[in-house]
């Protein structure tokens, strides 16, 4: 969803994205040596190993792929009059050089950054957020039928092939709150990014989210997987910035502009499989075997990948079709 809206990507070219998306994360993420030494070291030490070699190749693999995607915008007129509800964000950022936007000098070089900066962000974040939300249903089976009854009420139950609409969404109050609690519990990047401070030279303040979502002075039952805390108002049940106990997109002016398109698209996804499917977990393993760890990086996605067994719940054709 996210390579769709930012690049139309899809298919093979998704697919090259993805790859690149994991070579880079493993590239970048995890323990490293030169992360635990002075400058002078570290920058021999980057050397010696291929690390900077391997990040100058990666950095070119991105720059081809993007330079081609640009020119393949281009190639089709991409965002021209009379094609905007088909655009996505490339498309617009091209039809606004195009067409001269006042104070903005949009190179291709800013082009492609700002893509790689979307894709960079959203991608990885999303898909960890929607497998966590999924983990944590199949851990709680009451929640996940509790949520299950909201979206088919909301959807229709009468109804042969229920559809979620975006207008739903409003009406699940429980579909909102449990987002709210796998972000508590489970927030998309540990640390929060860090901008101007007031600190001594060379030093660098990181806001820790894993930590506040353990205090019990915050939160009653912190280790517990409840949504009903955020239902109804309760203590930060709104996560915009304003109630610090629960900040998954930061804070301030700079907080994740992300914000406005990442929850409807992940609602959207978790109350359309969930309308559409029960799942379960495959044969032999009880939800007390779920391995509920957090792999290492800039992002938290679970230690060990989430595997489910989906059961149908409308017609065939329903499924297939949505």
């Amino acid at each position: 969803m996210v390579t769709r809206a930012a690049t139309g990507a899809a298919g093979a070219t998704a697919e090259r994205l993805k790859q690149l998306m994991g070579n880079t994360a493993a590239l970048v993420t995890g323990f490293q040596p030169e992360d635990v030494l002075p400058d002078a070291p570290a920058r021999f030490v980057t050397w010696a190993t291929g690390l900077d070699k391997k990040l100058d190749n990666m950095a070119e693999a991105w720059d081809k792929f993007l330079s081609e995607i640009v020119a393949a915008h281009e190639e089709k007129g991409g965002g021209g009059a009379g094609e905007e509800e088909d655009e996505d964000f490339l498309d617009v950022l091209l039809r606004l050089r195009r067409e001269g936007a006042d104070g903005l000098e949009l190179t291709d070089d800013r082009i492609k950054a700002t893509i790689k900066d979307m894709i960079a962000a959203a991608t990885g974040t999303s898909s960890e957020t929607l497998e966590w939300a999924m983990a944590e249903l199949v851990a709680n089976p009451r929640v996940m039928a509790k949520l299950q009854n909201e979206i088919t009420r909301v959807a229709g139950a009468a109804a042969d092939e229920p559809a979620i609409a975006e207008a739903d969404l409003d009406k699940m109050e429980y579909l909102k709150a449990v987002f709210k609690e796998v972000l508590r519990l489970h927030p998309p990047a540990p640390l929060l990014v860090p901008h101007e401070s007031t600190a001594p030279a060379v030093d660098r303040a990181l806001r820790q989210r894993v930590g506040d979502r353990a205090d019990p002075a915050a939160w009653d039952a912190p280790e517990e997987f409840r949504p009903e805390r955020f239902v109804g108002g309760g203590p930060a049940a709104d996560f915009r910035g304003t109630d610090y106990e629960l900040i998954p997109f930061g804070a301030g002016r700079r907080m994740c502009p992300g914000i406005n398109f990442a929850l409807p698209v992940l609602e959207l996804a978790l109350a359309s499989i969930l309308c559409h499917f029960d799942w379960e977990l495959p044969a032999g393993l009880r939800p007390a075997d779920l391995d509920m760890g957090e792999a290492p990086g800039l992002t938290t996605p679970p230690r060990v990948p989430l595997v489910l067994v989906p059961r149908c719940k409308t017609t065939l054709a329903a499924c297939e079709l949505k």
